[in-house]
C-alpha cells in the first residue's frame, strides 16, 4: 500500500481537498474562506500539473485543541496553531506545507512560522496513527519537507510569481509566492 492509500484509508473525506484532471494534467484549487466555520469565499488559488499521486489534506480540519470546552492544550506557545494544507507525494517524495494569507500584511511572520510548524505536526500525528493503527512503517521515509506561505496580493510590485527562493525550506524560512496559480514544477 502506498503513502497516498494509507492516508486515504485514515483520512475521512472532509479533511482531503478535491484533485481534479485537466488538460491531462491533474491540479488542486485551494479555497481560502473568511474563517473555518464559513462559507464565504475569500480568494482561491491553484496549483496545477501536480503528480497523480498527491493527495491534498486539508489542516484546518484537523481539531484544533485549543478551543471550545475540549481544551487540551493552553496554546501560549502557538501550539494548537496549523497551516491551511499539506500536498504530500510519494512519486516526488515531498511534503509541501502551505498557508495562505489575503497580504503580506495579515499577521506576523511568527504568526506565519507558527501555522507552518504546527501542520508539520498534523503530518507527523498521521505518521504515527498510520504506524500504530495500520501497521505500516516510516511512511514518509525519504521525504523532503518544503513550506511555503502563498498570498493572494502583495503590497509591493513583483517581476514573477516567486519572491523569495531560499536554498533550505524550514518554517522559519518558507518559500513566498504571490497571485492566484502556480505549477508544481516551478515550486
Amino acid at each position: 500500500m502506498g503513502t497516498k492509500e494509507i492516508l486515504l484509508e485514515l483520512l475521512s473525506d472532509n479533511a482531503t481537498a478535491l484533485i481534479v484532471k485537466k488538460h491531462r494534467k491533474y491540479s488542486v484549487t485551494f479555497i481560502e474562506k473568511s474563517d473555518e466555520k464559513s462559507d464565504e469565499k475569500l480568494y482561491e488559488f491553484e496549483l496545477s500539473q501536480i503528480p497523480e499521486d498527491s493527495i491534498v489534506i486539508k489542516c484546518d480540519t484537523f481539531p484544533n485543541l485549543g478551543e471550545d470546552g475540549s481544551k487540551f492544550f493552553k496554546g501560549d506557545n502557538g501550539e494548537c496553531k496549523r497551516a491551511d494544507y499539506v500536498l504530500i507525494s510519494e512519486s516526488e517524495k515531498v511534503i509541501m506545507l502551505f498557508e495562505f494569507k489575503k497580504s503580506n500584511k495579515s499577521s506576523t511572520k511568527k504568526d506565519k512560522c507558527l501555522q507552518l510548524k504546527g501542520a508539520k505536526c498534523v503530518v507527523d500525528y498521521c505518521k504515527i496513527i498510520a504506524e500504530s493503527f495500520l501497521g505500516t512503517r516510516n511512511i514518509f521515509d525519504g521525504f523532503q519537507y518544503k513550506y511555503y506561505i502563498i498570498y493572494h496580493t502583495f503590497s509591493r510590485k513583483i517581476p514573477h510569481l516567486a519572491i523569495d527562493l531560499p536554498s533550505n525550506f524550514t518554517p522559519d524560512t518558507p518559500r513566498i509566492i504571490a497571485g492566484p496559480f502556480i505549477s508544481f514544477g516551478y515550486l
